[in-house]
């Protein structure tokens, strides 16, 4: 039999300080290697959490399918900003507007204007695509990018040519891949890519309702309680997905919802995220969503 205890949330107040002091605070759960061997990942089992289906519920899986963001092999030379893409003479159909950190789409909703604020400030937002049709400006770029051996990176070696990118549409979702407390999953309202500081979420049933719907699910409190039996957590409480782990994540089943509720439930995030980069939902939004599961 194996003793464990979970631990999470601690502060230094209430970390234990020796095995006395954690048997008084915490009660063990006890284990068998049985309950353990199964599972790939132990933290869901010896924190305690069902991985038992609520009624009308549904692993994310079914909703969605994932993808990990781009990764360029070399963001220097692929990802720019605007200014930085005029000056190297990168013409306008080998540009694909994109973001690379987390924090340049702060709230639930990521949409024109966002993209617009982020150009003006000078952020990299250009993800340089290069395609057979090449002016003279772009293939001077690619010989500087060759004579600093950029050909000979581990991911742009496996690709041929070497300075093409990933093809894949803009995702309609975004899923952050680290956070502390809750993860966020974010509206993309545009034609933007995303590198690898989101996963990205293609929903199964297309629609703009539907999109915002689900997004609205996932960032509910209800929801976010459940994430804890996907995903893993690091030391100092931070949090990581794997675009594995979101098929787990479990969802209220909106393939369930009527057409006049997929339309309510989008007004509720229209309302929500018209406050600029608002990270969370209103109590009140919560107390009306739960009136529909």
């Amino acid at each position: 039999m194996i003793n464990a205890w979970f631990l999470e949330g601690l502060t230094a107040d209430t970390v234990p300080t020796s095995l006395h002091d954690l048997q008084a605070q915490f009660t063990p759960r006890v284990l068998t290697p049985g309950d353990l061997v199964p599972e790939k990942k132990w933290e869901a089992t010896v924190a305690g959490h069902t991985s038992d289906l609520p009624q009308g519920w549904t692993e994310l899986g079914a909703l969605a399918s994932f993808r990990r963001g781009i990764a360029t092999g070399c963001n220097r030379f692929f990802f720019l900003s605007v200014a930085e893409a005029d000056a190297a003479g990168i013409s306008g159909h080998h540009r694909r507007a994109c973001i690379g950190r987390s924090a340049d789409a702060r709230g639930l909703r990521f949409g024109p204007d966002h993209l617009a604020d982020l150009t003006s400030a000078g952020r990299r937002v250009v993800l340089v695509d290069f395609s057979a049709d090449l002016s003279e400006a772009e293939a001077k770029y690619i010989d500087r990018g060759h004579a600093e051996g950029l050909d000979e990176r581990y991911l742009l070696k496996m690709r041929k040519p070497w300075f093409s990118m990933e093809k894949r549409p803009p995702a309609p979702i975004w899923a952050a891949v680290f956070g502390r407390g809750d993860l966020r999953f974010v509206l993309n309202d545009t034609d933007t890519h995303n590198l690898t500081n989101f996963h990205c979420v293609f929903p199964k049933i297309e629609g703009a309702a539907f999109h915002k719907v689900l997004c609205l699910l996932l960032n509910t409190s209800t929801v976010r309680a459940r994430f804890g039996q996907a995903g893993r957590t690091y030391a100092g409480g931070l949090k990581k997905f794997d675009p594995n782990d979101l098929k787990r994540v479990q969802i209220p089943d909106l393939r369930n919802l009527s057409k006049t509720a997929v339309q309510e439930l989008a007004a509720i995030f229209d309302a929500e995220t018209r406050q600029e980069d608002s990270t969370a939902l209103s109590a009140a939004a919560e107390a009306q969503i739960a009136t529909y599961f």
